[in-house]
């Protein structure tokens, strides 16, 4: 229960909507997961295909891609939202890697091509994303919605510091305690070098940067093996591996400093105003696979190419600096969150079950 759809589902029961709220879930994330007022239905199960047949709007932050394969098409009277998941992202998504991927274009591209004609709306948090990434992701499908993220909302809600100790104490985390928050992408070639951060180095710079006392967290891609995430984190101290907290959101606004390498997370991160990290240990390996959109110098984030640089990066941090980075970097992009995504989006909604396809 994440990201955007998260948010646009809480929006909706918070209006006391009267529409049928259905998620499409594994069986490892049961009913007991969801808030009273969502309807769960297995992913990919014969009943979820039913779903979708009869839904008026279908909400979704990645492709249908499954469904595509076994036949399921939108109806001319049915609307897609497309939310998409990234943010600013640098990493490159969709047919935007197919000169590095080619061997694999037949395949997952025309798939893409199928579930992008069906897009009504597509929902973006920036003109430079509407232009660069959803407009080659989706083909230019659908109206772009300049709404902002609703997992962004988050970091524009009052009383956050209670947010943040409720968020501490379902981790068991002391509230004294500040947060590192580690989230490394996955690589398609399966590298594992490229994870080598220093933890407990990591740590003690910054309490000697910060002060305080700081524990580190690690949220690993889903696309990354269990086996590999455990052996990765070594024998490290203080640090808790949260790979399984259901809403990256949350870890990000309790955070206190966050490192990764090429996640977009980072770029939701920002609008925090803390401090933010770049770890890229295989920058030119990486744009050799997938590629990068923009250079990672030219984001406000320090970079470095191992630790020693890292823990340089943190010792010599600069808040004012960092701020002005930010702050230059959302009016480049154009970006517009201000915590109205999810209302926005709802409202989308709304006027589309009151007046029908054809208004």
């Amino acid at each position: 229960f994440g990201c955007n759809q998260k948010y646009i589902a809480l929006e909706l029961l918070s209006r006391n909507s009267d529409c049928d709220i259905v998620w499409l879930a594994k069986k490892k994330f049961p009913p007991s997961s969801f808030p009273e007022g969502i309807r769960v239905v297995e992913y990919f199960s014969i009943a979820a295909f039913k779903e979708l047949a009869t839904a008026k709007i279908w909400c979704n932050n990645q492709s249908f891609n499954a469904f595509i394969k076994s036949g399921l098409f939108k109806k001319s009277n049915q609307y897609y939202i497309q939310t998409f998941h990234g943010s600013l992202g640098i990493k490159r998504i969709g047919e935007a890697i197919a000169t590095y991927d080619s061997a694999n274009e037949p395949y997952w591209v025309s798939v893409i091509k199928k579930d992008a004609a069906m897009i009504d709306y597509l929902i973006s948090n920036s003109t430079w994303e509407t232009e660069t990434v959803l407009k080659q992701r989706f083909y230019n499908q659908g109206e772009y919605c300049l709404f902002g993220h609703p997992r962004n909302d988050i970091f524009f809600k009052e009383n956050l510091q209670e947010r943040v100790k409720k968020i501490k104490n379902l981790l068991c985390i002391s509230e004294e305690k500040k947060i590192c928050l580690f989230v490394p992408t996955f690589r398609d070639s399966g590298c594992r070098d490229c994870y080598d951060l220093d933890y407990d180095r990591m740590r003690i710079a910054l309490q000697e940067r910060f002060g305080g006392e700081w524990i580190m967290l690690v949220r690993f891609h889903p696309n990354m093996k269990p086996r590999l995430c455990q052996s990765l984190l070594k024998t490290a101290r203080e640090i808790c591996d949260v790979t399984n907290y259901p809403d990256i959101q949350e870890l990000l606004l309790i955070a206190d400093a966050v490192v990764t390498d090429y996640s977009s997370c980072i770029f939701d991160y920002m609008l925090s105003r803390k401090p933010g990290f770049i770890f890229a240990t295989d920058q030119d390996r990486f744009n050799n696979e997938r590629g990068l959109y923009y250079p990672l110098e030219s984001t406000p984030f320090p970079v470095a190419a191992n630790n020693d640089e890292l823990l340089e990066n943190v010792r010599n941090f600069n808040m004012d600096e960092y701020l002005t980075k930010v702050k230059d970097f959302l009016q480049e992009k154009q970006c517009i969150e201000d915590g109205s995504a999810s209302k926005k989006v709802v409202d989308l909604m709304e006027k589309i079950l009151a007046e029908g396809k054809n208004s």
